[in-house]
C-alpha cells in the first residue's frame, strides 16, 4: 500500500508539474496583449478629448463636445476592450 500511495503521489505531483507548464505558456502573451489594450483604449480616449476639443474650439463652445466626445472614446474603447477578450 505504500508503493501505490507514492506512485499516486508521483503522478499528482507530474500532473501539476504538467498544469504550471500550460499555465505559465499561456501567460507569456499576457503583458503584451494587457498592454495592447492599455494603449489602446488610452488612444481613444485621447483621440475623442482632441477631436471634442477642436470641434468646441471651432464653434466656440463650452465644453459641451469635449464632454460627449471623451464619453464615446470611454465607451468605444470599453467596446474595444471587449471584442479584444472575446
Amino acid at each position: 500500500m505504500n508503493k501505490q500511495n507514492s506512485d499516486d503521489i508521483e503522478q499528482l505531483e507530474q500532473r501539476i508539474k504538467n498544469l504550471e507548464k500550460k499555465l505559465t505558456r499561456k501567460n507569456i502573451k499576457k503583458p503584451d496583449e494587457l498592454k495592447n489594450l492599455a494603449l489602446d483604449f488610452i488612444a481613444m480616449l485621447l483621440i475623442a478629448a482632441f477631436l471634442g476639443y477642436f470641434i468646441d474650439k471651432s464653434f466656440d463652445t463650452a465644453p459641451i463636445f469635449l464632454l460627449i466626445s471623451i464619453l464615446f472614446g470611454f465607451i468605444s474603447g470599453v467596446w474595444q476592450i471587449i471584442q479584444k477578450i472575446k
